[in-house]
């Protein structure tokens, strides 16, 4: 019960939030959903430096919906969304089907 509500939120949340991507490892160009975000994040420099500020761009996604398209994420593919391109750099399923896809921005 618990699983089909999660999952229910889920959906709701990301058909409200939606971003349109492009899974794209090698050529083969996939469109999908997700949730995007580039919070912004504070790194100490450590001893007396100032502080930075970087941003740290992700998308949420849902692992059924990519498995449905075809899609297992794994680090060093490439998406798009919109017209900048990222690197995955990392793959954090959360244990309840989905998944946070950390991305840093290809130059």
């Amino acid at each position: 019960m618990w699983a089909a509500a999660q999952d229910r939120m889920t959906d709701t949340v990301r058909d409200t939030f939606p971003q349109a991507a492009v899974y794209d490892p090698s050529g083969s160009a996939t469109p999908f959903v997700g949730i995007f975000d580039e919070a912004h994040q504070t790194v100490e420099s450590g001893g007396d430096g100032p502080a930075l500020t970087t941003t740290r761009p992700m998308i949420e996604v849902k692992l059924a919906d990519l498995a449905d398209l075809g899609i297992t994420p794994h680090v060093r593919a490439s998406l798009s969304i919109g017209a900048v391109t990222y690197e995955i750099y990392d793959v954090q399923p959360d244990g309840s089907g989905m998944a946070r896809l950390l991305l840093t921005q290809r130059s």
